[in-house]
């Protein structure tokens, strides 16, 4: 069976959206606060769908991704322009145009919400109590930059006949140092990982619009991770994005940037649980240049990419026994030796002093039936992607499991000049090693 082709068709001018500005279908976005890992802040659409800076080659590894792997990998819904803005407040506020089929979803699911509600309405009680909406966030600039939260607004006309939120309900404050440690977050109400507002702290710092200062930076001059200029390049310059000068007291403006639209995969979740773990022994790309390569190897060499195939990138997860968060970030990750990494996976998976069982069963149900699909992919190779094992805090039995980040993934319709056979072995390495692990953790929690 033939593939689409991964290489998007040339933009011309005529196909170009309008604006978010000037779009009436013009919605405002806001920080996505449960983001543990990656380089580039990524922003919310709605409830569930989450907006991240577009890389040319993850687009056409999702635009020619094959059936069998559309179940382990976040779901795609195209992409769209998003500008920023300042106003002389400090609000940073962040606005796209939807793609039209998107649109078109949203008032289909708004009409049968609708539908769904008068059916209650009409079947319960009066004194009956309402669902409770999650908290919404918006980033300000004062000294530095802070995610506050918003007043929730549960009055119907913020939201026009598509469903889209027209004004702004999210805030959020961001609670424990940026340390690469661990970091316990406030309660849910007010709750904000601390690599989500350093992510957008890093990306206004290189844009001069913060100023860069010591005491923020939790890796220090000797360990300070640079971006490659290459990086930023293929996600289409989306520290543009960003832009907004100070200089004038009115509202200044970016120019749109395209991000990629993905599913949210911790929107069920009322305390989401969030584990992501790089995969693989190998985390640099066939073209990547002599020098980042010998980086990558020796960075792979001094953790347990190298033993295990696996690397704490970040972590989230609720602690139900205080009403709290424990957060690790990807320089604890490099931390650790494999009891470490051991010991954290298992931390991830007890709730009130106990092992999710019920987590760790559907878990390694789930990854036997991802390693079938692996090992059944000709010449795919997952460089430098990622495990994102999700669950509810809140006690629910609901879990995923996703390969994420394909910046440097690779397949021979990419027509690239080196084209790989057979599975990805470094990746079911790490898979492997993942299973045995879990495996250890269900005996020793049944003794």
């Amino acid at each position: 069976m033939a593939h689409p082709d991964p290489r998007p068709s040339p933009s011309k001018p005529e196909d170009r959206r309008p604006s978010p500005a000037s779009s009436p279908n013009q919605v405002q976005l806001e920080p996505f606060v449960h983001q543990v890992g990656g380089h580039f802040p990524m922003v919310c659409l709605d409830a569930s769908i989450v907006c991240k800076p577009l890389n040319e080659r993850e687009h056409r590894f999702y635009l020619s991704v094959p059936y069998m792997l559309r179940a382990i990998i976040p779901g795609f819904e195209g992409t769209m322009e998003i500008e920023a803005s300042e106003d002389e407040d400090g609000y940073i506020t962040l606005r796209g145009n939807p793609p039209p089929e998107y649109i078109q979803k949203q008032r289909r699911r708004n009409r049968i919400s609708q539908i769904r509600r008068s059916d209650r309405i009409g079947g319960e009680a009066k004194d009956s109590t309402p669902a409770k909406d999650p908290p919404h966030y918006r980033l300000k600039r004062k000294e530095s930059l802070e995610i506050e939260p918003a007043l929730s607004h549960d009055d119907e006309s913020e939201l026009d006949e598509s469903g889209l939120r027209r004004k702004s309900s999210s805030e959020c404050s961001s609670q424990g140092p940026e340390s690469s440690g661990t970091v316990c977050g406030t309660q849910e109400e007010a709750f904000c990982n601390p690599w989500a507002l350093k992510c957008h702290r890093d990306h206004l710092k290189k844009l001069g619009i913060l100023k860069s200062s010591q005491s923020e930076d939790p890796e220090g001059p000797a360990g300070r991770e640079h971006t490659s200029s290459e990086d930023i390049s293929t996600a289409s310059s989306s520290s543009s994005a960003f832009v907004a000068s100070k200089a004038s007291k009115k509202t200044s403006r970016s120019n749109p940037q395209l991000y990629l639209l993905l599913e949210n995969l911790v929107s069920r979740y009322r305390h989401p649980c969030v584990l992501d773990l790089k995969i693989g022994t190998r985390q640099y790309a066939d073209d990547v240049s002599a020098a980042k390569k010998q980086r990558k190897i020796a960075k792979a060499e001094n953790s347990t990419s190298s033993t295990l195939g696996l690397r704490l990138c970040g972590m989230q997860v609720y602690k139900a026994k205080n009403g709290r968060y424990v957060c690790h970030n990807k320089y604890f990750g490099r931390t650790l030796n494999n009891q470490g990494l051991k010991s954290t996976i298992e931390e991830f998976l007890i709730n009130e002093e106990t092992v999710r069982m019920d987590i760790v069963d559907r878990l390694l149900d789930k990854l036997e039936r991802m390693r079938k699909i692996i090992t059944s992919l000709e010449s795919f190779r997952f460089y430098t992607s990622s495990l994102l094992i999700t669950y509810d805090g809140y006690g629910l039995n609901k879990i995923d499991l996703r390969i994420i980040d394909f910046a440097h993934s690779t397949h021979k319709d990419f027509e690239d000049a080196v084209v790989h056979k057979g599975p990805d072995d470094g990746f079911l390495f790490g898979l492997n090693n993942f299973l045995g692990i879990l495996a250890e953790i269900r005996k020793k929690a049944v003794i």
